[in-house]
């Protein structure tokens, strides 16, 4: 199911999500970290697929602890989920972070939120995963190599 905002933690505001258009789809975000190459060569299956330090059970329990529900949505009522994207190079660090074009904001009676609540939420899923520590990285042929990954984030009102 992803992961539940539960947490709270202070905003960094050291890189900005720019916005981009694709034709016949939603806005999409983007956040590309400054002064790192990115990998010419990015991989969706591989042998040994890229491992969080601890596993997988401890990435779900560091972004839940360093998430923090909006208060404009959570105001508003507004719940949603965000597809994060992003791709974990060969040494093991995080780059290239996009939304999905399934992400999605509504209101508590099912209608779509305001473009703006979706925002909110893409903003705090690549506050959370700018700051993720590195990663081991993935390996195809023995060798390492750039993954991209997906997690998917869920902002639910209790």
């Amino acid at each position: 199911e992803g992961i539940v905002v539960t947490a709270m933690a202070p905003r960094n505001k050291e890189e900005e999500p720019a916005r981009t258009k694709e034709k016949d789809s939603a806005p999409r975000y983007m956040m590309v970290k400054r002064a790192h190459v990115m990998p010419s060569k990015i991989y969706d299956e591989v042998d040994v697929r890229p491992t969080f330090p601890g596993g997988e059970a401890e990435c779900m329990a560091y972004v839940a602890r360093n998430m923090k529900y909006p208060s404009e949505c959570l105001k508003n009522g507004v719940t949603g989920r965000v597809f994060c994207s992003f791709v974990i190079d060969t040494d093991g660090s995080l780059c290239r972070i996009e939304a999905g074009e399934k992400s999605y904001a509504q209101a508590v009676d099912g209608s779509p939120a305001p473009k703006e609540m979706l925002r909110l939420f893409v903003d705090e899923a690549f506050r959370v995963i700018s700051g993720i520590p590195k990663w081991t990285p993935g390996q195809k042929d023995g060798k390492a190599v750039a993954v991209r990954y997906v997690l998917p984030f869920t902002f639910r009102l209790q």
